[in-house]
């Protein structure tokens, strides 16, 4: 199978457009996403490309002020240290605000597609999920779910430690094990060796958790995704990858979420609450934690990380139809706001 399910001559549209400059959004001062310096497989390239346009989850990822990227490094350090994600009382003293100073924050990340929320709970904030997706991580022996699985693959690298994934192929639920060296910048391990993932790119309602994660997934191999997608009779739009390029785009994507934390503005007291809690511990400029985590990540069914596309517009396109996304495992359907 070739390494998309686009047609080439919409694939070079994709890439004549974004030749000249590969689009890059900031995340905070020194520190954008993509990474496009990991890249260096022309399908990761293709795919994220496919996934640059606008109102695409990339371009929400961007842009958002001081205290809303506060919030969202304290959410995603809490998941790193304690496997789930903070109540509002915790997030506001990690955080150093006012309890009434978050849920305003909180639903400008929301509206980013950066947490899902379940009221004014969270419940996700990718590359994490409080639910059972069927990704579970274990680090420092505490244990918690990934949103999926190139979101899984992804975490290594922000949190610069070696991780063990275990998974399953979504066609025939065979076991796919694989681990990662470097403080998961390369692998160390595949099982099956023939494994591949399928990165869904259709982005919708402006929620991943809704829309690719339930498309994107493992396989033993490129047989099995093939009897997937045939059984499916989908066009889901989405690219074909190996591990290798698979952990190539969680890197590019996820790498960049707590880079440069020590270089940004320290959190400062927040005048209604007094309170001289710091939000974030230290990372180095780079992204690279300083602390020491052990990660092992274990997950079975689906995988995605957020994009917004149509297959019209960018090209990457497959065989028609949401039944692909109907199909997908009920665990990571929470929406991205559930309102009574």
């Amino acid at each position: 199978m070739n390494d998309c399910c686009a047609s080439s001559s919409s694939l070079d549209k994709v890439a004549a457009s974004a030749s000249a400059t590969l689009p890059s959004y900031a995340v905070r001062p020194g520190v954008t996403l993509p990474d496009w310096s990991v890249v260096t497989s022309a399908a990761v390239r293709k795919a994220l490309l496919a996934m640059a346009g606008s109102d695409h989850a990339l371009d929400r990822w961007s842009g958002y002020d001081a205290a809303t990227d506060r919030v969202r490094a304290t959410v995603l350090q809490f998941f790193v240290e304690h496997g789930r994600a903070p109540t509002m009382r915790l997030l506001a003293e990690r955080a150093g605000l006012s309890e009434a100073a978050i849920p305003p924050l909180l639903e400008e990340l929301r509206r980013r597609d950066l947490v899902v929320l379940d009221g004014d709970k969270i419940v996700g904030a990718y590359p994490f999920s409080d639910s059972d997706t069927g990704h579970r991580v274990t680090l420092d022996g505490r244990p918690l779910n990934a949103m999926c699985a190139v979101d899984a693959l992804g975490i290594g690298a922000m949190t610069d430690r070696d991780i063990t994934i275990a998974s399953r192929c979504r066609h025939c639920g065979a076991p796919i094990r694989i681990a990662t060296r470097d403080r998961g910048r390369a692998l160390a391990d595949v099982e099956p060796g023939t494994a591949v993932v399928w990165l869904g790119i259709r982005y919708e309602a402006g929620c991943a958790a809704n829309s690719l994660c339930k498309a994107t997934s493992f396989f033993c191999s490129d047989d099995h995704l093939t009897a997937w997608r045939d059984e499916r009779q989908s066009d889901e739009p989405g690219f074909r990858l190996s591990i290798e390029e698979a952990l190539e785009a969680g890197r590019a994507v996820f790498g960049p979420s707590l880079a440069g934390l020590d270089a940004a503005s320290r959190p400062s007291v927040d005048p209604a609450s007094k309170s001289t809690t710091v939000a974030n511990r230290p990372f180095r400029a780079n992204g690279r934690n300083g602390g020491a985590y052990d990660l092992v990540v274990i997950g079975a069914g689906s995988a995605g990380f957020s994009a917004s596309i149509t297959a019209a517009d960018q090209g990457a396109q497959g065989r028609s139809s949401l039944a692909a996304l109907s199909a997908a495992p009920a665990s990571i359907s929470a929406a991205c706001r559930r309102r009574p």
